[in-house]
């Protein structure tokens, strides 16, 4: 393996850079370094079986990042891939493609570009859809192996596309945000002792300008009256004026650490999975039968935290906040503007939406 580190002979020692080495301390931390990294590459090709059907000479080019184009014939699928997955920067993404390699893995483990014909695809859709994976879910695999596709088109290791006569189906996804009315009826109504901090956890994510729970949970703190942070699943900065009903919140929630004990007290994913759960109880309660079992009326069956974000956008909307300015409070925007004046110019327009939404809200509210 090339690690573009040159020692001299007399400089290595049973395997070990002499101090002797020029810049000795660098090139033992530059090894380091390729060795961490070599395994990494190994571990994932473990984990995901691939290992087993590679040479010693496909094993190095993955470590060494050599252009994949001399596998055979461009058959090989799952090799390219990997490869393809393993380029990516952020994990999640990288996540999501080796998810689909073992979703084709599972349903043909031998599956090669020359195989994947449109009636392939067809095929798999299928048998996805037997597997219990709705439309946009099986959409997603389709989109991660065409994207496969197009690198190995690029990279020059096949010719092949399958896509021009296979169409990946698409189904609308249904609105999910609360109206005014019903918001101000979820705020009111009376709730069980364990499920009110689900819902001051909604109300936090709604003052918030819907922010995510992967991000809300996670955050550090308020400097200037304003939580600053990266969302994670795009990497842009976000800085939101927290208002006094948000900072209410806040204060009974208060952590040690984070901004939140909810993100000290246990793992984002546990939390939003029973929060989910107690959001679709909310509502009517009573005891039936002799063991006094609960018995929910639901007001909203179908409601979780990530509504609180629709929700957001949706009553902006009804209160005539401009198009763009919602965007751009979401995230969305696609401007190139970077200027300092611009940002706090866009800052004050999402600020003054906030209140305006809440405002709205809470003038309708009943308590």
């Amino acid at each position: 393996m090339l690690t573009g580190v040159n020692v001299q002979a007399e400089n290595y020692d049973n395997g070990q850079i002499s101090n002797r080495e020029p810049s000795a301390a660098v090139k033992r931390g530059t090894l380091r370094v390729k060795l961490a990294e070599a395994e990494k590459v190994l571990l994932a090709l473990e984990r995901s079986g691939e290992i087993m059907r590679m040479s010693a000479a496909d094993i190095r080019d993955r470590i060494t990042g050599r252009n994949p184009s001399r596998l055979q014939n461009g058959t090989d699928f799952f090799g390219c891939a990997q490869f393809f997955a393993d380029s990516k920067v952020k994990k999640a993404t990288a996540d999501c493609y080796r998810e689909t390699i073992s979703k084709v893995m599972a349903f043909d483990p031998h599956a090669s570009f020359s195989d994947m014909t449109p009636s392939w695809l067809q095929s798999f859709d299928k048998w996805m859809s037997a597997q219990g994976n709705m439309v946009n879910t099986r959409g997603r695999y389709m989109r991660d192996i065409r994207a496969i596709f197009n690198y190995a088109i690029d990279e020059g290791i096949t010719d092949l596309y399958p896509f021009r006569k296979f169409k990946i189906a698409k189904q609308e996804t249904i609105k999910r945000s609360l109206t005014v009315s019903e918001l101000s009826k979820l705020m009111a109504v009376e709730v069980e002792p364990h499920q009110e901090r689900y819902r001051d956890m909604f109300l936090l994510s709604f003052y918030l300008v819907g922010i995510n729970p992967v991000d809300m949970y996670a955050l550090q703190g308020i400097r200037g009256g304003r939580i600053e942070y990266y969302r994670a699943k795009t990497g842009k900065l976000y800085s939101i004026r927290v208002e006094p009903e948000a900072q209410a919140i806040i204060d009974k929630y208060k952590g040690s650490k984070l901004l939140l004990n909810i993100g000290e007290q246990m793992q984002y994913k546990n939390f939003v999975r029973a929060q989910n759960k107690e959001l679709k109880r909310i509502g009517g309660m009573e005891r039936r039968g002799r063991g006094g079992k609960k018995v929910f009326a639901p007001m909203f069956p179908d409601l979780s935290i990530y509504w609180a974000r629709h929700t957001w956008a949706t009553i902006a909307a009804e209160c005539d906040v401009p198009d763009d300015v919602i965007s751009q409070a979401l995230g969305h925007s696609t401007t190139n503007a970077t200027t300092a004046i611009y940002i706090k110019r866009s800052l004050a327009k999402i600020d003054e939406a906030n209140r305006k939404v809440i405002d709205y809200v809470t003038s309708t509210a009943i308590f």
